[in-house]
């Protein structure tokens, strides 16, 4: 099996892709013990089974470098009972991917510049993480005691959007929340890890 199939077999078996803490998770659902899900484990195994290695993901052909991939039965059951369920329905599998900040792009001393054409579709990546968060959190982020920090996240994105560095008092704001108490100080931490190449620029 060459990668261009594992990753097409991969893709019919995908039911969820989200942020945790600083890694981009990619979930699998699958039947361990049929033929499809037999073809899923090889796929699997082939394109994730390697620490380290480099993988492009998504439409926009990001690169991300694998961390790992777990296997699990019901969110990591365990036991003699959960061994005899799983042999019977569906398996979750995860993989564990970490973004490459570099990944194309090249830091002068004011502005961030992507090297040859990549130059939107990195820009579209980061704001498609934020917009991410931003789903994840939306009650929260709704309430009027957070409007602040709404509010700092928004021009983030409008200056991405523009292709231009955050400003320091919206970092500032972020860096408050996330060393606060808020219930939204990892939400806040998230923000800063995604945008971690242009905060470098702010120094």
């Amino acid at each position: 099996m060459s990668e261009e199939e594992a990753f097409k077999v991969l893709n019919n078996f995908q039911v969820d892709a989200y942020h945790e803490g600083s890694y981009f998770v990619i979930k699998y659902k699958y039947s361990p013990h049929t033929k499809n899900g037999k073809l899923f484990l090889q796929a699997f195994n082939l394109i994730f089974g390697k620490h380290g290695r480099y993988i492009t993901y998504g439409e926009n052909k990001v690169e991300y470098q694998v961390v790992e991939g777990r296997f699990g039965a019901f969110e990591g059951s365990e036991g003699l009972t959960a061994a005899l369920i799983r042999k019977h329905t569906q398996n979750f599998a995860f993989a564990y991917l970490r973004f490459v900040e570099n990944s194309n792009v090249n830091i002068q001393t004011e502005n961030l510049e992507i090297q040859n054409a990549h130059k939107v579709t990195i820009y579209a990546e980061f704001i498609n993480r934020i917009k991410a968060e931003k789903f994840m959190y939306e009650d929260e982020l709704l309430l009027n005691s957070n409007y602040e920090l709404l509010e700092a996240v928004n021009r983030i994105e409008q200056n991405l959007e523009e292709q231009l560095n955050p400003s320091r008092q919206d970092v500032s704001v972020l860096r408050s929340v996330a060393k606060s108490a808020s219930e939204l100080a990892g939400f806040a931490a998230n923000i800063i890890t995604i945008i971690s190449p242009f905060i470098s620029m702010l120094r």
